[in-house]
């Protein structure tokens, strides 16, 4: 089974979901936003997406955070 995190800020650390997975044998994959990673193009990669909540909302801008885009993730 496979997993991916998007994860919005570097303050942001899987935690309990890496336990999860590593108790588990899932495999993980990661976007980190922060560092200008790209979102994965198919859904077809992973079977579960975890996304980590970092301060943004749908109202945030890209001049407030410019590398947060809500269109992208839905």
């Amino acid at each position: 089974m496979k997993a991916h995190i998007i994860m919005h800020e570097s303050f942001e650390a899987p935690g309990a979901i890496k336990t999860w997975c590593d108790k588990n044998n899932v495999d993980i994959t990661y976007t980190r936003l922060y560092e200008e990673d790209k979102l994965p193009k198919s859904t077809n990669d992973f079977e579960i997406l975890f996304v980590m909540g970092g301060p943004q909302s749908p109202a945030t801008t890209k001049e407030e955070c410019p590398y947060f885009d809500a269109k992208a993730e839905s």
